[in-house]
C-alpha cells in the first residue's frame, strides 16, 4: 500500500483548483502564441512577393511597406495613390450594393432580350458593341494615358475607359514601385525595371512580369478598375476556371482581346517618352495629362501616402515639372499624331468639347457613355470621387488650400512652369481666394 501514497499525493495535487488554473493558464498562452506566429509567418509571406530584385527599396521603411503590401491602420483608409478611390468604395457597403442594383438594371436593359439568362448575359457581355464602338476585327487601339499623382488622371481615365465595353483599363501597373518618380539620365539609355514593365504591357505581355500578376491580382481597386478582366475572370470562375486569373498567359489573353487598352501610367520622368515612341515594335499615342501644380500639392497634402520629396516637397515636384514640359514641344512636332499635351484645368473649361477633341485626336467616337459620365452637377468635397462636376471641381482646391503653406512656395518653385502653363500667379491670398479671377490667365505656351 505504501507505493501507491507518492501516486495518490500526485492526483490530490493535479485536482486542486489552483493547479487545474495554472495549467489552463499555461494552455492558453501556448495557444495565443500558435496563433501569432501563424499570424506573422502570413504576413512575411504577402511582403515577400514583393522582394524579387526590381522591387527592393533600401530607402524605403517598414511604414511602406505595411502600406503596399498589407493593410496599415492609417493606409487603410488612405488607399493607394489615385486608386484611393477604389479602396474607398469597399468602405461605403451600402452605396456599393445600390451600385450593384443599377448595374444589373443597366445589363437587362441593354440586353435587349428578357428571355436572356444572366449567364448568358454575362457570356455575351464582352461580345456586345454599340453602333460606332471599336470592333473586335479591328486592330487593338492603345492608348498611354502619362501622368503624375493627383492630377485628375482617376476623373480622365474613367472617361477613357467609357470609349468600349472592351476596354481592358491597365490601371497603375507601375503601383508596385512605391511613391517615386523615375528619371532618365543624361548618361545613359539602359531601360529601368519600370520602362521594361510598362513596354511589355503595351503589347499586353504579362508572362514576362508574373509578379506584377500576382500583385494586381490582390488588390481590389484593380479589379474595379480593370472591369473587362474582372469580367473575365468572373465568367472563367462560372465555368469553374476560378485561378484562371492568376496566370500571366491567361490575363495576356485578355488584354489582346480587348478592344482599346487603356495604360494609366504615374511614376515616369516624360523623358523616358520618347524611347518608347521611337520603338518600331510599338504602336500607341500618349496622352500627357498636366495640372496647376498648386492645386496638385494642395491635393496631395491631404492623403498620407504622400510622403517622399518627388511627391510632396515643390522644389523636387516643380523641378520634375520642368523636365517634363521641356520635352512637351518636341514630342508634339516630332509626334503630332501620337502625343498630345493636356492641361486638366483647361479641360475642365468645357469638358465635352475637351472630349470630343480628345477622341478625335485617337480616332475614336465619342460614345454616350462617356457623355453620360459627364453630367454631374454639383462638385464633390470627397478627394476619393470621380462623379464630380468638372469645371466646379477645378476651381474647390483654391477654397480649401493654404496660401501661406502651399500656394507662395509652389509658385517659387514653379514660377517658369506656371508661365508656360498660362496660370496666374496670385500676389495676394485675397486674389487667390477669389473665384471671380481665373486661374487660367492665357492659353499656354506648349
Amino acid at each position: 500500500m505504501d507505493s501507491f501514497l507518492p501516486l495518490e499525493s500526485m492526483i490530490r495535487k493535479i485536482s486542486s483548483p489552483w493547479t487545474l488554473l495554472s495549467l489552463l493558464a499555461l494552455l492558453s498562452a501556448l495557444v495565443t502564441l500558435s496563433a501569432l506566429r501563424g499570424a506573422s509567418l502570413g504576413r512575411w509571406e504577402k511582403v515577400a512577393v514583393l522582394r524579387g530584385p526590381f522591387f527592393q527599396d533600401d530607402d524605403l521603411n517598414d511604414e511602406d511597406d505595411d502600406y503596399y503590401t498589407g493593410r496599415s491602420e492609417d493606409s487603410a483608409n488612405a488607399g493607394g495613390e489615385d486608386d484611393d478611390y477604389w479602396e474607398a468604395i469597399e468602405e461605403k457597403e451600402e452605396e456599393e450594393k445600390e451600385e450593384g442594383k443599377v448595374e444589373e438594371r443597366r445589363g437587362e436593359k441593354e440586353s435587349g432580350d428578357e428571355g436572356t439568362t444572366k449567364g448568358e448575359e454575362e457570356e455575351k457581355e464582352g461580345e456586345k458593341t454599340t453602333k460606332d464602338e471599336p470592333k473586335e476585327t479591328e486592330k487593338q487601339k492603345v492608348i498611354l494615358l502619362w501622368t503624375s499623382w493627383r492630377s485628375g488622371s482617376t476623373f480622365l481615365g474613367e472617361l477613357l475607359k467609357r470609349v468600349s465595353r472592351k476596354t481592358f483599363y491597365s490601371y497603375e501597373p507601375l503601383h508596385l514601385f512605391r511613391v517615386r518618380v523615375f528619371d532618365k539620365r543624361d548618361d545613359g539609355d539602359s531601360l529601368t525595371p519600370p520602362v521594361v514593365l510598362l513596354r511589355d504591357l503595351l503589347q499586353c505581355n504579362f508572362e514576362a512580369h508574373a509578379n506584377l500578376v500576382k500583385y494586381q491580382r490582390n488588390k481590389e481597386w484593380y479589379a474595379r478598375a480593370n472591369t473587362y478582366l474582372g469580367a473575365a475572370c468572373k465568367k472563367g470562375k462560372s465555368l469553374g476556371q476560378g485561378a484562371g486569373c492568376s496566370s500571366p498567359r491567361v490575363v495576356s489573353e485578355v488584354c489582346r482581346s480587348a478592344s482599346v487598352h487603356l495604360i494609366k501610367v504615374l511614376r515616369l520622368s516624360l523623358r523616358w517618352a520618347r524611347t518608347l515612341l521611337e520603338n518600331k515594335d510599338l504602336d500607341f499615342q500618349i496622352l500627357y495629362l498636366v495640372r496647376d501644380p498648386r492645386a496638385v500639392l494642395s491635393s496631395r497634402g491631404r492623403v498620407g501616402w504622400c510622403k517622399s520629396p518627388s511627391c510632396k516637397d515643390p522644389n523636387v515636384t516643380c523641378s520634375l515639372l520642368a523636365g517634363d514640359l521641356a520635352e512637351v514641344p518636341v514630342l508634339q512636332r516630332e509626334f503630332p499624331d501620337r502625343f498630345k499635351f493636356l492641361l486638366y484645368d483647361e479641360l475642365c473649361q468645357d469638358m465635352t468639347a475637351s472630349l470630343a477633341d480628345i477622341m478625335a485626336f485617337l480616332g475614336l467616337p465619342v460614345q454616350e457613355k462617356q457623355t453620360e459620365f459627364l453630367q454631374a452637377e454639383k462638385a464633390s468635397k470627397d478627394k476619393y470621387s470621380v462623379n464630380k462636376n468638372s469645371l466646379l471641381q477645378a476651381q474647390l482646391w483654391r477654397s480649401r488650400t493654404s496660401y501661406q503653406e502651399i500656394v507662395q512656395p509652389v509658385q517659387r518653385s514653379c514660377k517658369s512652369s506656371l508661365e508656360k502653363l498660362g496660370l496666374r500667379t496670385f500676389p495676394t491670398e485675397e486674389e487667390f481666394l477669389d473665384l471671380n479671377v481665373p486661374a487660367i490667365e492665357r492659353p499656354s505656351k506648349l
